[in-house]
């Protein structure tokens, strides 16, 4: 029941202090570094195909615009996700058609299926875990006091072990089934935002970055993620919880 704007004004202080721990801890690391002259290799851009970068610009545009009212219609996001995808495919299917080419920026955008196995075996196990009674258990440990260290700290954890969407749905069980106050849903979606610092399984992107660079050749071992991502994610995850003790 929280709206576009209810949830904007909640999350604007943890968001703004979060942003500035994070560029401080990233610029204590990474300061020598920095301070080095930066080799540049000049690259003349390239713009491939115009007319589907204007489309789904436009499509993304108005989807996001669509999601931040859609509370107000009583309108289910994935509706309206789903409806931009579908209208993305078929608008980009006659786009090629009158072009007479095949649309290759679609298909392109459709390769990262090999993490789709990942996904729905992590929402199998939350499922199986929510159906065998493991919700209630997780809700009774919680608790209602101290709901947003007791939240934001366990859905941190908890996403870098079944990922964060999963454990996004496991906890909404949980945060239902416990009764537990408002706090606490601000607080685990902290957890499961931050909590992609941390390794990456925390994120689908961090699992389809970790993919890019592999593809490209650059080494950069889970290892140094989790070394870096400790000290990035801990000072985060106190300043918003911070910024969120202040706003509620």
């Amino acid at each position: 029941g929280v709206s576009f704007f209810s949830y904007f004004s909640a999350m604007l202080l943890p968001t703004v202090l979060t942003g500035l721990v994070a560029l401080l801890m990233l610029w204590l690391l990474f300061r020598k570094k920095l301070q080095k002259p930066m080799e540049i290799q000049r690259k003349k851009a390239f713009l491939g195909d115009r007319p589907s970068l204007i489309l789904g610009i436009l499509l993304l545009s108005s989807c996001t615009v669509t999601m931040a009212v859609s509370s107000y219609f009583n309108v289910e996001m994935w509706i309206i996700s789903l409806g931009a995808v579908l209208l993305l495919c078929v608008l980009s299917a006659i786009l090629s058609l009158c072009r007479r080419r095949r649309p290759s920026e679609l298909w392109g955008a459709l390769k990262p299926y090999a993490i789709i196995p990942f996904v729905l075996s992590m929402f199998v196990l939350v499922l199986g875990l929510n159906e065998a009674g493991f919700t209630g258990l997780v809700a009774e440990f919680l608790g209602r006091k101290q709901p947003l260290l007791r939240y934001g700290l366990s859905s941190f954890l908890a996403a870098n072990v079944v990922n964060n969407i999963p454990m996004s749905v496991f906890y909404s069980s949980v945060l239902e089934w416990g009764k537990a106050p408002l706090p606490a849903v601000y607080a685990t979606v902290i957890g499961s935002n931050i909590g992609a610092f941390l390794t990456p399984i925390g994120a689908l992107a961090g699992i389809m970055w970790s993919g890019l660079l592999r593809n490209c050749g650059v080494p950069f071992q889970n290892r140094t993620f989790l070394k870096y991502g400790v000290l990035l994610s801990l000072p985060a995850m106190g300043a918003a919880l911070l910024g969120l003790f202040l706003c509620m």
